[in-house]
């Protein structure tokens, strides 16, 4: 299926927007290889949706590279259902890399859970914010950050220049957030 959805994309020189909802494994570094491949070649491409179950740091960072080498690209979706076990602070750390080398990108939205991103990965993504000079949107829902990562977030989003608004989801799962997280996000 993604070697089809790949050729699709290659064969669609104005297609700006991507969105893929996969689960149980259907979706892995695999795949992202070839789509990979196939988002560096399309040069219309502006947002990118993926929700699955399988993106280990490797994928991550296939999709990193394609990101910065589409140029108009603007948004980016990372959803990842509860059954991955791969996703980890070393993936926001190639997601931070195209979020600082992506100069056109204005949204992020990151919906993980079961203790895939936590304030190690915060402080990553928290630097790549900083540098991210057309950052306009950030959505969050992730079960791991504790105050130190929402004051290193709130930073972040201060010496944004463009930001405009933010949005903070948490799982039933969060055990870290407090009160003192709120505190750094109403800064």
């Amino acid at each position: 299926c993604v070697e089809h959805l790949s050729k699709a994309i290659e064969n669609a020189p104005e297609l700006q927007s991507i969105s893929i909802r996969l689960s149980y494994g259907v979706f892995s570094d695999v795949g992202m290889e070839r789509l990979s491949e196939a988002i560096k070649n399309a040069s219309a491409l502006q947002n990118i949706s993926l929700a699955c179950d399988e993106i280990s740091a490797a994928g991550m960072k296939l999709l990193s590279e394609a990101i910065q080498n589409a140029p108009a690209f603007q948004s980016i979706s990372i959803g990842l259902t509860p059954w991955n076990k791969v996703f980890s602070d070393a993936c926001v750390e190639h997601l931070s890399k195209a979020i600082e080398n992506a100069p056109e990108l204005q949204s992020i939205s990151i919906r993980l859970s079961y203790g895939v991103f936590s304030d190690v990965g915060m402080e990553r993504l928290s630097e790549a914010i900083k540098n991210a000079s057309a950052l306009q949107n950030i959505s969050l829902a992730c079960d791991e950050i504790s105050a130190a990562g929402m004051k290193l977030l709130s930073e972040a989003i201060q010496n944004a220049p463009a930001f405009q608004s933010i949005s903070i989801g948490l799982t039933p799962w969060n055990k870290v957030f407090s009160d003192a997280c709120v505190e750094h996000l109403s800064k």
